[in-house]
């Protein structure tokens, strides 16, 4: 497992559409089906399980002549596919829902020790009645990049309520269930997964220059407000 993110999107009072979006190595294990976690600070809390995907996307970091050659299609080289999860429910109004997703175990990666699994989050305030939907990551890819060449990288977040986004790096989790820290290499930490890294936390926009080949988990937590201020 390589990474994850959860969106919602407010389709009617108090009803969601919840999405996971996961992203597996094809040279690893086989997708299973997925468990969505829901609890609030009004004493509400539920899983939704048995989820499977509803899309499956190809998003191999190779050029288009060498995707027959990626492990998805039993080749060697190096690629990933896209799993959608959906669900749909009502969530009842209150100031703080937490939305999360947790599996064992991730990729091997250069600035996390061991092979912890995943975490992920979503929350939201419904508690005024307002309809919102969260933000959405829009590229679907693991980005590749070349050692020793400086990178600017975004991943296009957006929003589609036009509320103003904040974004910040944080430390990379994984579930016992409770979200626990993982434990990074000396040196690296969740605000500098690479050395020298920084984010712009208007824009999104990230810019490193990679010292070393490998896998690095980089966290990217987005809080939105609105007009008025309000988170």
């Amino acid at each position: 497992f390589s990474g994850a993110s959860i969106t919602y999107e407010c389709i009617g009072t108090n009803m969601y559409d919840i999405y996971l979006d996961m992203y597996l190595d094809c040279s690893g294990a086989p997708i299973t089906p997925q468990t969505l976690y829901f609890e609030n600070s009004c004493g509400v809390s539920f899983s939704v399980g048995s989820l499977t995907a509803i899309s499956v996307q190809e998003v191999s970091p190779l050029c288009p002549s060498q995707i027959s050659n990626s492990t998805c299609n039993g080749g060697a080289l190096p690629s990933f596919r896209k799993y959608r999860f959906k669900t749909t429910l009502y969530l009842s109004p209150c100031n703080f829902w937490k939305i999360y997703w947790y599996i064992c175990c991730r990729n091997t990666m250069q600035n996390i020790q061991l092979t912890p699994g995943l975490y992920v989050e979503a929350t939201l305030d419904n508690e005024s009645g307002l309809c919102d939907a969260s933000p959405r990551f829009v590229d679907t890819g693991i980005p590749y990049v070349c050692v020793n060449q400086p990178i600017q990288y975004n991943p296009g977040v957006s929003d589609a309520d036009g509320h103003t986004m904040v974004f910040s790096l944080i430390g990379a989790r994984y579930g016992t269930p409770a979200p626990t820290p993982v434990t990074y290499f000396p040196t690296f930490t969740g605000t500098q997964p690479f050395v020298g890294i920084n984010l712009n936390a208007f824009t999104g926009q990230l810019s490193f220059t990679p010292t070393a080949t490998g896998y690095y988990t980089v966290v990217i937590k987005v809080t939105t407000y609105t007009s008025g201020g309000v988170l």
